[in-house]
């Protein structure tokens, strides 16, 4: 899997992970995915390929999931290209992939479309405005579903009116180490922004990975330019909080940060396999051990490649993965 959009330059690698923007639309002609028909939604499948055409996005390939096996779709979930929902494969499903993984249109998810832009670092505007072009390339073919006074219309209330979910992905060790993030929850929530866990709404952080993103999206009256706004904000807001207790944090906790480093040193050098949430948490500490000075550095693009590669599933055979994948780490 091509992970090229995590090799371009970003603002403030070293804390921000990468930024993602997903945009939900509908057709107007058509009922909502789960209340389709599989002919239906085989018929949206084919007017949204017809329209890529149409806007001339000839770099997004068209895949069908029911003819991928269940361990391609769940590679494809595990580096962000599609959702869970989408790799259940059922009628109609498609998505249509960047080769750099930059973009994706994912089709019959919750929405007929969700169309989503990456990138390095944290770039909020950069990805919904890569998102915003392709909304606009498809409509030249599409009839989007839309009210004057809701706005876009959407399977879930929560998405009505933007239709926009955009947040960046935040490396925040230093904070959680010394229990300062829960105090700078209430200056990003002042800006419109919510914290939430690695795999987004409901989950927990593992490895001291948040993501930042906007509280709503109904706001139909209002240029969706303020949610890219609120976001970046909040944003920076963490990253400057975790600069700085970077730079403190040695001088707190010297000896706990070696003996940590040591015993994950020993961790990550004998085991044959890792569960997910023990292999991120290594690698979260691997990073900022490399970062502190206590091992070589970790690279922005292999710590971001290596949490797109440690993936979710706990067969045998992805937790002997994971722990080659930390023992051969570059550094």
């Amino acid at each position: 899997m091509s992970f090229g959009w995590l090799e371009e330059s970003g603002a403030e690698r070293e804390i921000a992970v990468s930024t993602r923007a997903r945009l939900a639309r509908n057709l107007a002609a058509f009922p909502f995915p789960h209340k389709a028909t599989p002919t239906e939604r085989k018929r949206v499948a084919q007017l949204v390929r017809e329209a890529a055409k149409i806007g001339d996005l000839t770099l997004l390939h068209p895949v069908e999931l029911a003819k991928l096996t269940e361990s391609q779709r769940q590679e494809l979930v595990a580096n962000q290209r599609i959702s869970p929902k989408l790799a259940e494969g059922t009628p109609g499903q498609w998505a249509l992939l960047a080769t750099d993984g930059a973009l994706s249109i994912l089709v019959n998810e919750e929405d007929h479309l969700r169309l989503q832009a990456l990138a390095s670092g944290c770039q909020p505007e950069r990805v919904y405005h890569q998102v915003s072009t392709v909304e606009r390339l498809l409509a030249r073919g599409l009839d989007f579903a839309h009210d004057e006074r809701f706005g876009f219309l959407t399977a879930s209330l929560a998405n009505v009116g933007t239709g926009m979910r955009l947040s960046v992905l935040l490396h925040l060790p230093a904070l959680t180490w010394l229990n300062e993030l829960e105090p700078k929850l209430a200056a990003v929530s002042a800006l419109g922004g919510t914290v939430r866990g690695l795999h987004g709404e409901g989950t927990q952080s593992t490895g001291a990975l948040y993501q930042v993103s906007h509280e709503r999206t109904y706001r139909p009256e209002s240029d969706p330019l303020n949610l890219v706004r609120s976001v970046q904000g909040a944003a920076e807001v963490l990253i400057a909080a975790e600069t700085d207790a970077r730079s403190r944090l040695p001088r707190i906790k010297p000896w706990t940060l070696q003996q940590t480093w040591e015993r994950t040193t020993e961790r990550i050098s004998t085991a044959e396999q890792l569960p997910s949430e023990e292999a991120l948490e290594l690698l979260s500490y691997r990073r900022l051990a490399g970062l502190l000075g206590l091992t070589d550095p970790l690279e922005p693009t292999d710590f971001a490649e290596a949490l797109l590669s440690v993936g979710q599933g706990e067969s045998v055979r992805q937790q002997l993965t994971r722990a080659a994948l930390l023992r051969n780490l570059r550094g």
